[in-house]
């Protein structure tokens, strides 16, 4: 009698095995497979036809809007343009002129009304591409903006100084204009939007590199970066 009731609670606990086994089985079998991760839409470059797209409505969408500042793109046809560096240049039409280094640190606008219509302008051209990158769900442009001085009689820390400070002032004047035309914006999305260099003397224009004391060296630049 024993020996009956020992082989019946072999057999239900082989049962019971049983199930317990084809449960685990059927779970691992309806499991999803693990799917790559993606970088979300807003982090995608835009390609090098996306970018000549995006250059041929901005230069339709903006003009007769700059009268202090001319949009210069770069040919990003094949290998002309790095989806990754510039994708061009906003040029003053007159030069944006500054007070001298005795005056504010020679970082104050020569023509502050001047400056701001400049800046403004800029800050339009970057608005606009980035409205037309975001429709798209592509990562939007940033502008850098690089100080330069002709050469300096006190030392290159001092004309860092005084490039530095000169590209800092702009991106003041282009965070405010940028605020006013698109409010939705937090002031951290619209810092990660600018970056500023100082180069000091060290990178003359063509023809003013002999170490004179040219006006024209002493600029700042804007350069839209992807």
């Amino acid at each position: 009698m024993g020996g009956v009731l020992l082989l019946l609670m072999c057999y239900f606990v082989l049962v019971r095995l049983r199930q317990v086994l084809a449960m685990r089985v059927a779970k691992v079998a309806v499991a999803p497979e693990p799917t790559h991760t993606r970088l979300p839409a807003e982090q995608q470059l835009a390609s090098h036809a996306q970018i000549r797209a995006v250059g041929l409505l901005l230069t339709e969408a903006t003009k007769g809007k700059l009268t202090a500042m001319k949009l210069e793109l770069n040919d990003c046809s094949g290998d002309g343009c790095s989806t990754e560096v510039e994708i061009g240049r906003m040029v003053p039409k007159e030069p944006l002129e500054f007070l001298g280094s005795k005056t504010d640190g020679g970082c104050a606008f020569a023509d502050t009304e001047k400056a701001e219509k400049m800046l403004k302008e800029v800050a339009l051209v970057l608005h606009t591409a980035n409205g037309m990158l975001e429709a798209d769900s592509l990562k939007p442009w940033t502008l850098l903006i690089e100080g330069h001085t002709s050469k300096s009689q006190k030392g290159q820390k001092e004309s860092i100084r005084i490039s530095l400070g000169r590209a800092e002032a702009c991106c003041v004047v282009l965070k405010s204009a940028m605020k006013e035309l698109d409010s939705t914006k937090s002031t951290s999305q619209i810092d990660k939007l600018f970056s500023t260099e100082g180069h000091g003397d060290a990178r003359p224009l063509a023809g003013f590199a002999d170490g004179g004391n040219y006006p024209e060296n002493r600029r700042v630049e804007f350069s839209l970066v992807q």
